[in-house]
């Protein structure tokens, strides 16, 4: 079963944060306030954070999610 993730996500690795959804690439030790997008301008960068983030997201999807069978007293 595929789940489909909606609107942004974003992942961080190091200064880079990239913001999928709505294309922006950060190095936030250079641009702590995001004002200098950097996705044109850095297409490695681009590429191997989607990868990254796309890796997690497909982790995440094959997790198995809670169910009510075999939830522990008190969690949630």
């Amino acid at each position: 079963m595929q789940k489909n993730f909606l609107g942004t996500r974003s992942i961080r690795d190091g200064p880079w944060k990239l913001i999928s959804g709505v294309n922006e690439l950060y190095n936030l030790d250079e641009d702590l306030e995001e004002l200098n997008n950097l996705y044109d301008e850095r297409p490695d960068k681009v590429e191997n954070l989607r990868a990254k983030l796309d890796k997690m997201i497909e982790t995440i999807n094959d997790r198995e999610l809670r169910t009510d069978e075999g939830r522990k007293e008190g969690v949630c």
